[in-house]
């Protein structure tokens, strides 16, 4: 008899969002214009509010090109990252290219273990 039992869990669908941007360095400027020539937009000589403003970006903005949505890279947040781990790890970058020059791997197999140990504690 096995003490082994298989646990089965359901999860629902997650749904993430990520935040999505335009970036206007794609932008064909050149059509943008033409299309602002051929259906030009109305804007109010007389601005009276902050809300005659908004009203007038809103109408702007309704004319701008129509770009497909990037979706952002998240940066990765690692919560047991500190200092003292990315300074043990720049120092043993460097010890491991001064080893490939010189040829003398001690120092740079101790700067990896002293790393590696700081790695696993602050996990």
């Amino acid at each position: 008899m096995s003490d082994h039992t298989y646990t089965v869990f359901q999860v629902g669908a997650l749904e993430v969002t990520r935040p999505t941007y335009n970036n206007p360095k794609k932008t064909n400027w050149e059509s943008y214009w033409e299309d602002l020539k051929v259906n030009p937009v109305v804007i109010p000589r007389v601005i009276h509010t902050v809300w005659d403003i908004e009203l007038d970006a809103d109408r702007l903005q309704q004319t701008s090109p129509k770009l497909p949505a990037r979706v952002a890279h998240l940066p990765r947040i690692v919560p047991w990252w500190n200092k003292e781990v990315s300074h043990l790890k720049a120092s043993t970058r460097h010890l491991f290219s001064q080893a490939k020059r010189t040829g003398d791997w001690i120092s740079y197999e101790t700067a990896c273990t002293c790393y590696n140990k700081e790695i696993r504690k602050a996990q």
